[in-house]
């Protein structure tokens, strides 16, 4: 059995390419940010999702290109691929989930994700681009950022406070634990009574004997 040939034209891209372009060729593309508080204490955490959804393979994808605050610590918290098949097209969908820490009080500007892709309904390369956020950020008793010279922050000292033990001194009555095992009353009584039992028994058996020859 055979099925019939499929013919498809591969048609070129018009140059010249964007320098930011991803790759992606899409008839549709939605790209958007989410923030998880818009007030938040210095050093905490502020939860930093992006959702790009596509009507094109996306699996190949490289990364999102995540823009770096000034002033903030950037770190991974999750990322998750999607593929599914709607009105006859296939979907992709990722999500980039980031944690941003501020190191300073005041206002906070996270800049919008840009993405460079190729619209085939339009036939021109087009950026998609999501909401930037302005967030304000509230003193705290965190240290500043590169204030504490000593190493060590507050909070973790504070944490390592919780997990330390009381120190007593050990009651005179207690015996050592790696204590010798001779000399005690109950290694006495465990070196005798085998004799003591061994004599009771030898004695018994000469009882019987006499008891014999009478």
């Amino acid at each position: 059995l055979r099925t019939d040939p499929v013919t498809i034209e591969v048609k070129p891209l018009p140059l010249p390419h964007p320098a930011e372009y991803s790759g992606i060729v899409a008839s549709q593309l939605k790209l958007i940010s989410q923030v998880d508080r818009d007030n938040v204490p210095r050093g905490d955490a502020i939860g930093f999702k992006v959702l790009l959804t596509a009507d094109g393979f996306l699996k190949g994808f490289g990364e999102l290109p995540i823009p770096v605050t000034a002033g903030t610590q950037i770190h991974d918290a999750g990322e998750s691929f999607q593929t599914q098949v709607e009105n006859n097209k296939l979907t992709g969908k990722i999500v980039v989930e980031k944690v941003i820490v501020p190191q300073n009080d005041g206002p906070l500007h996270i800049a919008p994700v840009e993405l460079v892709w190729f619209d085939t309904t339009a036939g021109r390369f087009r950026t998609a681009r999501t909401a930037d956020w302005d967030l304000i950020v509230t003193p705290s008793d965190l240290p500043q950022a590169g204030g504490d010279e000593s190493g060590f922050l507050r909070n973790e000292i504070a944490r390592l406070g919780e997990d330390l033990a009381f120190i007593h001194q050990v009651p005179s009555s207690l015996s050592r634990r790696n204590g010798p095992l001779t000399g005690g009353a109950l290694w006495w009584a465990l070196l005798v009574l085998p004799v003591l039992l061994l004599g009771g028994y030898r004695y018994y058996l000469e009882k019987l004997a006499a008891e014999s020859r009478d």
